[in-house]
């Protein structure tokens, strides 16, 4: 049997519109966008049909939303082409493992639903009380962007929060930390 690999997306990659043209089109996908209104008891579909992209792009909103519309395609996919799951190898980039989970027969999408939409509102609650921001950092080495957070705030206010690959980290913090994160890289690279 010939396998097709998945690999879902994370947060980040959410936009207004995404999935609208996969409902229309596939009663599978449909099926799960009706499943997350009815199981979220929030007009989810909506939100990610319409947006606003302000609503969409909260952390408590984009996650769930972003799950739903990966499961949707996945749905598709394998109701379509009739693809059966066991020949996809699914992985997903942070919040997508959970799609992948899904995918793989690991979690119904109903307990992928109700985890993410927590995960995304005990996001959402921690950035409101302690305002921080994230910043990729391409093209140093682990070491570096790890004593260039040392540098920034000894009180460990700025740290790598991924190692995304080789050249890429994402660092998180304080806004103060992250700026004087900023500002010491720059007067490195001159």
């Amino acid at each position: 049997m010939k396998k097709i690999a998945l690999v879902f997306p994370g947060q980040g990659s959410q936009c207004v519109g995404m999935g609208r043209e996969l409902a229309s089109a596939f009663p599978a996908a449909r099926e799960v966008f009706e499943q997350a209104d009815r199981v979220l008891g929030m007009p989810l579909s909506r939100i990610v049909f319409d947006g606003p992209e302000e609503e969409l792009n909260r952390t408590d909103i984009a996650q769930p939303a972003l799950l739903t519309v990966e499961v949707a395609a996945f749905r598709a996919l394998t109701s379509r082409w009739q693809v059966p799951a066991e020949a996809c190898l699914s992985a997903g980039h942070s919040l997508g493992e959970y799609a992948a989970w899904v995918a793989a027969g690991v979690l119904s999408f109903e307990t992928a639903l109700k985890t993410v939409q927590m995960r995304g509102v005990l996001m959402q609650t921690a950035a409101t009380e302690v305002p921080g921001s994230m910043a990729a950092v391409l093209g140093g080495s682990a070491a570096d962007v790890e004593e260039l957070c040392r540098q920034a705030d000894a009180e460990g206010e700025v740290q790598p929060a991924n190692y995304n690959c080789p050249g890429q980290i994402v660092i998180s913090g304080s806004l103060g930390a992250l700026e004087r994160f900023k500002a010491l890289a720059a007067e490195r690279k001159n």
